[in-house]
């Protein structure tokens, strides 16, 4: 009873937080007159909507899990594009944290990884979306692909407080959230997990390389002809 209400409920805030997201891009559309303090309401408005997004997304996924809904569709994809897709996706937010956010190294080769390109995108969405929240104003997230033998690694690297050693195995679990450097870390703590378990889906694997006061890298490899499985 429990899961099912939570997943009412969070169906029936989707509606609403649409209406309002697309209110505020009209309205920064439509900004060119504001003041700076208007400008910076409208960005701080717009940054939260997107992380309640992300946060329901998340929520609508792990229900999904329990429920055994959650269907991989494998297809031949562009990797590089996939990454270009999730960086567009995020670059409102960045821009709203001041933060510099682009695609380093992209190979892109359509056809030649066969995996479920939405899922990816979404993996990919969920590693910036972290490191958005720990890289403070001024700094820089940056993400790309490349060949590694015959699997391709994406990648997610900023320039936040980093991850203490012994965090870096719990990040990984359901509800749990570090801090990275002095900042508190927004959300619910299930972005890695739905993480680990699309990629656990392609038979690929998930590292991370992290220290305090140095930032982040986030890699995850996917086979080239991934077999989407349990």
């Amino acid at each position: 009873m429990r899961e099912d209400f939570l997943s009412l409920v969070v169906h029936e805030l989707k509606a609403p937080l649409s209406s309002i997201s697309a209110a505020l891009e009209l309205l920064d559309r439509r900004g060119a007159s504001f003041g700076q303090t208007e400008r910076t309401l409208l960005l701080t408005s717009m940054r939260n909507a997107l992380w309640l997004r992300r946060l329901i997304d998340d929520l609508l996924d792990l229900a999904s899990m329990r429920q055994g809904a959650y269907e991989h569709r494998p297809a031949f994809c562009d990797p590089g594009a996939l990454v270009e897709e999730a960086v567009g996706r995020l670059r409102p937010w960045a821009q709203a944290k001041q933060v510099e956010l682009g695609a380093g190294a992209c190979v892109s080769a359509a056809g030649h990884l066969y995996a479920d390109g939405p899922r990816i995108v979404q993996v990919l969405t969920n590693l910036l979306s972290n490191a958005l929240k720990a890289t403070p104003a001024g700094g820089k997230v940056e993400a790309g692909v490349e060949r590694s033998g015959a699997d391709w690694r994406f990648w997610v690297r900023d320039t936040g407080g980093g991850i203490r050693k012994e965090d870096q195995a719990r990040i990984f679990e359901k509800f749990v959230q570090v801090h990275e450097g002095a900042a508190p870390r927004e959300g619910a703590g299930l972005g890695l997990a739905i993480v680990t378990e699309i990629v656990g889906r392609h038979r690929g694997r998930i590292d991370v390389d992290s220290e305090p006061g140095r930032g982040s890298t986030f890699s995850v490899t996917i086979p080239s002809r991934a077999t989407c499985g349990p």
